[in-house]
């Protein structure tokens, strides 16, 4: 049996671990997928092929072509449902200037239509959704919630309680933030993360939220404000076996560098141990 591979006790068949995703027939390390995810979703105003390439140093425009296009369809979920409630819808044109045409009038540009729904905070059936994902069928998930503190009673409850973890309270600036747990390998593989020291205070108020784990927890509490409480005063958890991360503050505070290496590590991780659980 070739290494790396998993073995079906009942038919023998030998499959990878990448088989069905889009890792599948991949020659590139997951390091480099993992790092193309944090670039793609990072940025606000979209992502090219060729800035792709350059920012992972690959060598063919070809690769990342076809890296980038694996992963806009995987973002597209089958059977998407149509969109409820109050819509909100936006369109533009994209194309260069024609001669001899003014106003919105245009033969050569594309129409591009946008739309939305409308909420005032975040639906409780996306929470509903993500728990029984996580609970039932070993999901991996990694949270990034600031706000923990305007919806920890709400629909998100039977995922944090089951998660073994519950709102402390909220703080209104960053501050340096403290590895509870070093050698835990969510903070050392692939990358050693370092403790997030430098920060610029991008908020100035309802900077994140504290959290503490509710008695028999199973959680761990990886980081926090302060270096020797490792049951309270946390902004990153992990949880069902290593597969879920909860972190509660926001991105923007920190250095980018951390924390493109720390979210590196969150979905190399999570990932690892979600295969481990699901063949």
């Amino acid at each position: 049996m070739k290494e790396g591979l998993w073995l079906c006790e009942q038919c023998r068949y030998q499959a990878s671990v990448t088989a069905g995703t889009i890792f599948q027939d991949s020659h590139l390390p997951l390091t480099t997928w993992f790092r193309a995810m944090w670039y793609v979703t990072s940025q606000k105003n979209g992502v090219s092929a060729l800035g792709l390439q350059r920012v992972l140093g690959l060598g063919s425009y070809k690769t990342a072509w076809a890296l980038l296009h694996k992963l806009r369809r995987a973002m597209v979920r089958p059977g998407r449902d149509r969109l409820r409630g109050l819509v909100e819808v936006d369109e533009s044109y994209w194309g260069g200037e024609e001669k001899g045409v003014a106003g919105r009038l245009t033969e050569d540009k594309a129409l591009i239509i946008v739309a939305a729904e409308a909420h005032e905070e975040v639906s409780g059936e996306f929470f509903d959704v993500l728990t029984r994902r996580v609970v039932q069928e070993n999901t991996a998930l990694i949270v990034e919630l600031w706000y923990l503190d305007q919806i920890s009673e709400g629909r998100i409850k039977p995922l944090t309680t089951q998660c073994g973890i519950k709102l402390q309270k909220s703080y209104n600036l960053a501050d340096s933030i403290y590895w509870l747990d070093s050698g835990n390998p969510i903070l050392n593989e692939p990358n050693n993360a370092i403790p997030l020291i430098h920060y610029s205070r991008y908020w100035e108020w309802q900077a994140g939220d504290y959290l503490r784990l509710v008695p028999g927890s199973d959680a761990t509490l990886l980081a926090g404000m302060y270096q020797d409480r490792n049951s309270d005063y946390g902004v990153v958890a992990s949880c069902f076996e290593g597969r879920v991360i909860f972190q509660t503050f926001c991105n923007h505070d920190y250095d980018q560098t951390d924390i493109q290496v720390l979210w590196e590590n969150y979905i190399y991780n999570t990932l690892k141990n979600r295969f481990a659980v699901t063949p």
